[in-house]
């Protein structure tokens, strides 16, 4: 959501926000515009120069500092999974390139591939170069 401006009327150093335990607040120096949001319980919950007022709200003037959400370890490992095919535990020694190995063996065994498609679709067939 963009963050409202408000040229004419920027608000006090010393603004509470409503119903948020903690506000930030930036002011760009060269429009003099308003940059305020709400982070509650840690994350970014609101932005824009029309946020509510409440007294007894800690503000925090952010000067020149940029906020930025939390980030967000979301990677996967697509080329490990078994689309379509029955639960398969990699149990066999200690070490990691017993893993690895078994691993080996057991796509070469089955033709197992993750990033190849069982039925693929003439769009399917079209991206992985099928044709």
């Amino acid at each position: 959501m963009p963050a409202a401006h408000d040229h004419d009327h920027p608000a006090p150093r010393d603004e509470r926000l409503a119903g948020h335990p903690r506000a930030a607040r930036r002011r760009q120096a060269r429009r003099g515009v308003d940059r305020r949001s709400s982070i509650v319980d840690g994350r970014i919950a609101a932005l824009g120069a029309a946020l509510p007022r409440e007294p007894g709200v800690p503000v925090e003037d952010g000067g020149d500092a940029l906020l930025l959400p939390g980030f967000v370890e979301g990677h996967t490992h697509l080329d490990k999974t078994n689309w379509g095919l029955r639960w398969y535990r990699n149990e066999v020694g200690p070490k990691l390139i017993d893993r690895i190995e078994n691993e080996r063996r057991w796509r070469t065994e089955s033709g197992h591939d993750a990033g190849a498609c069982a039925t693929p679709s003439a769009t399917t067939k079209t991206f992985f170069g099928l044709e």
